[in-house]
């Protein structure tokens, strides 16, 4: 028989209730209760049931990951560093692929708004506008674009454009080319702007 909140309950000579919370809302529970009450859990071989538990707390402790590219080589690495920091809190992480469509975005949001808690999304296409709409519909943190108002995780990819044009000044090129990314997309444009910026600067074209 799969080991239940009951059990736990008594193994560990407290009420149900405080086993609950003990999963859900640990900071509620008296710090040597909490040791105890996981200790029995752990030696019964106890899994709170997700499920269960996000009908008692709201919470899915899910994360929605939406991307621009899958296979562009820079998201891999951001995938794994969510997933591993999402893991150390007990949280999953749903990864969705939106192949540069903006409409697709929007319906993954959608899609997810009710299945967890929060969503990244990572260098979206989609306007400013419409991503502000969707966080009233969930909690959203964006990558790799900055919105007034809403969380943001930035790369200070313009230095490294300066840094880029310094170095091919500084070897004596004068006329430099920029391949940039999509037009849509916010890190493209921070970059083409201060390459060119930096250009002018040092007399380059």
């Amino acid at each position: 028989m799969p080991v239940t909140i009951r059990d736990v309950a008594r193994a560990s000579g407290v009420h149900i209730s405080t086993v609950s919370r003990t999963f859900s809302a640990p900071h509620l529970v008296n710090p040597e209760t909490r040791v105890r009450v996981l200790a029995c859990a752990e030696d019964l071989g106890y899994r709170p049931n997700r499920a269960a538990r996000a009908l008692i707390t709201g919470r899915t402790h899910n994360i929605g990951l939406i991307i621009a590219d899958i296979a562009n080589p820079f998201f891999p690495p951001l995938i794994k560093a969510a997933e591993s920091q999402a893991r150390h809190r007990d949280y999953h992480v749903f990864v969705a692929d939106t192949n540069e469509d903006a409409a697709a975005e929007e319906e993954l949001v959608h899609a997810l708004a009710k299945q967890v808690d929060g969503v990244l999304l990572c260098s979206p296409r989609m306007s400013n506008s419409l991503i502000e709409q969707l966080s009233r519909e969930v909690p959203l943190v964006v990558v790799n674009r900055q919105l007034a108002g809403l969380p943001c995780v930035l790369m200070d990819v313009g230095q490294g454009a300066r840094t880029a044009i310094e170095h091919l000044v500084g070897l004596g090129h004068r006329q430099i080319a920029l391949l940039g990314g999509p037009r849509g997309s916010w890190t493209s444009r921070e970059i083409r702007r201060a390459a060119s910026a930096a250009a002018r600067t040092a007399g380059a074209e």
